[in-house]
C-alpha cells in the first residue's frame, strides 16, 4: 500500500526527474479538476441546492404537468418561470456561472504555472534536445555544402554539426528483418538448451521440433543473418548516393544560438526552412521525414476530410447505443412497441437498468476501437515526432467526444433522429444552442450512468488489469529467449490523448450540470478522484513511456478546457434566456473573458515555454564529448545498425 502514501506526500520534483514532464502535468491537471469540482460542490451546498429545494414547482398539484418530484426538486426544473418571486432564484444559477468560471480560470492558471516552471527548468539543461534544432522543408536540390554554408553565414562559429536526414527506408527494412531473424535465432537456441528431446510451450500453441531440426534451423538463421548484415554494410558504404530528405538536424555549441535559431525565419521563402526545437531522440518519427512540404499538405487535408466524415457518421453507433436508452422508440420503429410496453409494466426496474447502463457500455467499447483508428490517420498526416502525433490525435478525439457523446446525446434518442437534427441544423444554425439548452436538463440520468461506468467500472478494470494478466500469462508460457521474456514483461504505454479527452468531456458535463442539476457534482468528484488515485498508481508502478513529449500536450489541453468553458457559458446563457430570465445577457461578458484569458496566457506563456528565454542561465558546462554524442543521437536508425 505504499502507493497510497505517494498520492498524498509525493515529491513532485522527484516525480518529474523519474517520470518526466508529461506524467507530471497530467497528474497536476487531474488534481486541478478535483479541486475545481470540490469548490463547485461547496457552492452548490451553500447556495444552489437550497435555492432549488425551496422553489415552488414541487408544491403544485399532482395533476399539474409542471409539477416536479424526486431528484428533479434539486434542479433548475423546480423553479417556476411564471412566478415572479420564483424567477429571482435564477440569480443563483447566474452567479454560479461566474463563480465556476473564475474558479476554473484560477486552477487552470496554476497548472500553467507548473508547466512554465518545469519547462524552463527543462530548457536550462545541457541536453541534445536543447542544443539541437530541427529544420524542415529544406530544398532537396541544395547540396550538403550549400546547406552548411547558409547556416554558417547566419551563425558563424556556432555550429557543431549539420546532419541531413537521408531516405534510408531500404536500410531500415533490412535492419528490422535482421532484428526479427536474431530474435527467432535466440528462441531456437533457448529451445535447443531444453532438457527434453522435443520442445513446446506450456500452452501447446508453439511449434514442436526435435534437436536435430533445431540445429539445422539455427544454421539457416546464421546464414540469413550474415547475408542481411552484408547487405546492410554494402548499403551503408553507398550512403552518399542516397537521396536527402527535406529535414536536417543542426547541433549548436551553445544554448543561446540554438534558441535563436529555433525561433527564427532562415529564408525569405515562407514555405521552406521551417525551424523548431528538436524533440527527444526517442520521440522522432523517422518514417515521415522523407515527405516533402506539398505531399504533407495534401495528406493533411485529405485525412482531415476523411476524419470529419467519420466524425459526422459516428452518430450511427452512438445513436444506436442511445436508442437502447429509449427502447419504446426503437421498438415502435420495428413494430414491437406493444411487447416493450408489456415488459416495462412487468419489469420496470430491469428496463430502467437496461436503458441506463447498456448505452454507456456500448459507447465505451466503440471509443476503445476509435483511438487506434485516429492514431493511424494522424500518423499518415506526416508529423515528424510521436508527441505531435499524440497532440493531433487528441485534437481529433476531442472533436469526437464533444460532437458524438455530449451533443449527440442531447439531440435525440435514436440514430434516425440524430440525422434529421443534423440536417435541420445545417439549414438553421441559429437554432442549435437553444435546442441543446432545452435538452440538457433531460439527460441527467444518462450522464450519471456514463460517469459511473467510466469511474467505478473502467478504473476498477484498469487497477486489476485482467487483460494484462491474461496476455502476459500466454506470453510467458510461450517465451524461451531472454528477448521474449523482456517483451512479455514490457510496461504498458499510457494513452494520454484518450484520458485527456475523456477528462475534458466530463469537465464540460460537470460544469454544465453544476449550475442546473448539482446532483451531478458528487459523481464528477467520484470520477476525478478515482482517476487520480488509479493513474498516479499506474504511472509510478505500471506504465512506462517509450518517449518523452516534455508536456507538449498541455497547451492543447488548456485550449480545449477554455473552449468547453465557453460552451458552458453559452449554454447557460441560452437556457436562462429561454426560461424568461431577461438578465441572462449579462453572462455574455463571461464568454469574452474566457477568450481573453485563453488568448492572454497562450500569447504570453506558450511561446516562452516552447522555446525558452534567450537569457535563461545554465550552471552546467558543455563538454565537447557530449556534443559529439548529441550529434549521433539524431542519426537515422539505419546508420546506427
Amino acid at each position: 500500500m505504499s502507493w497510497v502514501y505517494h498520492i498524498f506526500f509525493y515529491d513532485w520534483d522527484d516525480f518529474y526527474e523519474t517520470h518526466g514532464l508529461d506524467a507530471l502535468i497530467y497528474l497536476q491537471f487531474l488534481a486541478c479538476l478535483n479541486r475545481i469540482v470540490i469548490l463547485f460542490l461547496g457552492f452548490a451546498l451553500c447556495f444552489t441546492i437550497p435555492t432549488f429545494l425551496t422553489a415552488s414547482r414541487q408544491l403544485l398539484p399532482p395533476s399539474d404537468p409542471m409539477r416536479v418530484s424526486g431528484t428533479a426538486t434539486i434542479s433548475l426544473s423546480n423553479i417556476n418561470s411564471y412566478d415572479s418571486h420564483d424567477r429571482n432564484r435564477y440569480w443563483t444559477t447566474f452567479l454560479s456561472v461566474y463563480f465556476n468560471s473564475f474558479v476554473s480560470y484560477f486552477f487552470l492558471y496554476k497548472v500553467y504555472c507548473v508547466y512554465h516552471y518545469y519547462r524552463l527548468k527543462l530548457k536550462s539543461k545541457i541536453a541534445s534536445y536543447n542544443l539541437t534544432v530541427r529544420i524542415s522543408d529544406v530544398p532537396q536540390i541544395l547540396t550538403d555544402e550549400q546547406v552548411y554554408d547558409k547556416l554558417n553565414k547566419i551563425f558563424p562559429g556556432k555550429l557543431h554539426s549539420v546532419e541531413r536526414v537521408l531516405e534510408l527506408s531500404n536500410i531500415e527494412r533490412m535492419v528490422q528483418l535482421k532484428k526479427s531473424l536474431e530474435r527467432e535465432r535466440s528462441r531456437l537456441i533457448a529451445m535447443g538448451e531444453d532438457n527434453a528431446n522435443t520442445t513446446t510451450c506450456l500452452l501447446f500453441v508453439c511449434f514442436k521440433a526435435k534437436r536435430d531440426n533445431i540445429d539445422k534451423l539455427i544454421e539457416q538463421y546464421d546464414f540469413r543473418i550474415s547475408d542481411v548484415s552484408d547487405q546492410i554494410a554494402l548499403e551503408q558504404q553507398n550512403i552518399d548516393f542516397y537521396e536527402p530528405t527535406p529535414v536536417i538536424y543542426v547541433t549548436f555549441k551553445d544554448l543561446t544560438s540554438a534558441r535563436i535559431c529555433a525561433q527564427s525565419a532562415l529564408d525569405r521563402d515562407p514555405f521552406s526552412w521551417k525551424t523548431a526545437p528538436a524533440p527527444d531522440p526517442a520521440d522522432i518519427e523517422w518514417s515521415n521525414h522523407y515527405l516533402i512540404h506539398f505531399r504533407k499538405k495534401i495528406q493533411y487535408y485529405v485525412i482531415t476530410v476523411i476524419v470529419c466524415f467519420i466524425n459526422l457518421s459516428w452518430f450511427v453507433p452512438v445513436g444506436f447505443a442511445l436508442s437502447i436508452g429509449n427502447l419504446k422508440v426503437l421498438a415502435s420503429i420495428f413494430g414491437h412497441g406493444q411487447s416493450v410496453d408489456e415488459f416495462s409494466k412487468n419489469n420496470p426496474k430491469i428496463l430502467m437498468w437496461i436503458e441506463g447502463i447498456i448505452p454507456a457500455v456500448i459507447i465505451w467499447i466503440f471509443y476503445l476501437i476509435l483511438m487506434p483508428l485516429l492514431r493511424y490517420f494522424t500518423y499518415h498526416q506526416g508529423w515528424l515526432s510521436k508527441s505531435k502525433i499524440e497532440e493531433f490525435t487528441l485534437h481529433k478525439f476531442f472533436a469526437f467526444v464533444i460532437i458524438n457523446i455530449f451533443l449527440t446525446s442531447l439531440l435525440a434518442g435514436t440514430a434516425f433522429d440524430v440525422w434529421q437534427q443534423l440536417v435541420y441544423f445545417a439549414i438553421n444554425p441559429p437554432q442549435f444552442f437553444p435546442l441543446v439548452a432545452l435538452a440538457v436538463p433531460g439527460q441527467v440520468n444518462y450522464f450519471i450512468n456514463y460517469i459511473l461506468l467510466n469511474s467505478v467500472f473502467a478504473y476498477s478494470i484498469q487497477l486489476l488489469r485482467p487483460w494484462w494478466i491474461f496476455l502476459r500469462g500466454i506470453a510467458i508460457c510461450c517465451a524461451y529467449s531472454e528477448e521474449e521474456f523482456e517483451e512479455a514483461n514490457k510496461s504498458e504505454e499510457f494513452d494520454y490523448p484518450y484520458y485527456y479527452g475523456m477528462h475534458i468531456l466530463f469537465f464540460l458535463v460537470i460544469l454544465t450540470y453544476s449550475s442546473i442539476a448539482p446532483l451531478m457534482i458528487p459523481f464528477g468528484l467520484i470520477y476525478f478522484g478515482i482517476a487520480y488515485f488509479v493513474h498516479i498508481h499506474n504511472m509510478v508502478f505500471v506504465t512506462k513511456q517509450s518517449f518523452e513529449g516534455f508536456g507538449n500536450l498541455w497547451p492543447t489541453v488548456f485550449s480545449q478546457a477554455c473552449f468547453v468553458l465557453g460552451m458552458y457559458q453559452t449554454i447557460l446563457m441560452t437556457l436562462l434566456s429561454m426560461n424568461g430570465f431577461y438578465w441572462s445577457f449579462l453572462l455574455s461578458p463571461s464568454i469574452f473573458i474566457t477568450y481573453t484569458y485563453w488568448n492572454y496566457l497562450n500569447k504570453n506563456l506558450f511561446f516562452l515555454c516552447d522555446h525558452g528565454p534567450l537569457d535563461l542561465p545554465t550552471d552546467e558546462p558543455i563538454d565537447p564529448q557530449c556534443l559529439e554524442q548529441f550529434k549521433t543521437l539524431y542519426l537515422p536508425p539505419g546508420l546506427k545498425a
